[in-house]
């Protein structure tokens, strides 16, 4: 789940689409995860205590902020929250809804293309198993890929990718 958030004086959380702080970009500035090798646990939980860190500091700086990673559980949910929440501002989680099927369809193609980061087998597993979609309090935008992304997006944020 990737949670747009804004601060302030800016509404529209497509406007900064993956701001400093999503995880990919943080692996990718600490050369984790190149070249097929795997990220370990170890790093993954330094990523997120930076993406944290980061994300804190961009609702400090009052900027809008599109945290781009995927929070499978509740309790990582509600932690982003928790920092929104001390920062005094408003959240809004997006729910890519997709088969579990699918995912692994993408997983494997990606183990392929390299297209993105590794993700081990391991930690695939693990949020698979884990996973907790939404519930209908956290109020979840949800995406269910019916539409293209770009209309999708204008509908629901007045604003598309490019």
């Amino acid at each position: 789940m990737n949670s747009p958030t804004t601060n302030g004086r800016e509404s529209n959380p497509c406007c900064h689409p993956c701001a400093p702080d999503a995880i990919d970009a943080i692996n990718a500035e600490r050369l984790q995860g190149i070249d097929a090798v795997p990220v370990s646990s170890h790093q993954w939980d330094e990523t997120d205590s930076e993406g944290y860190r980061r994300l804190e500091a961009a609702f400090a700086a009052h900027r809008t902020v599109v945290f781009d990673a995927p929070r499978f559980t509740r309790t990582q949910r509600d932690d982003l929250r928790c920092i929104a929440y001390e920062h005094e501002v408003a959240t809004q989680g997006l729910y890519v809804a997709i088969s579990s099927r699918i995912c692994r369809e993408r997983w494997l193609a990606n183990c392929v293309s390299q297209a993105r980061f590794d993700v081990r087998d391991a930690d695939f597993t693990n949020v698979e198993t884990l996973f907790e979609p939404p519930t209908d309090d956290e109020r979840p935008v949800i995406y269910g890929q019916t539409q293209p992304r770009d209309s999708w997006l204008a509908a629901h944020f007045g604003a598309t990718t490019g």
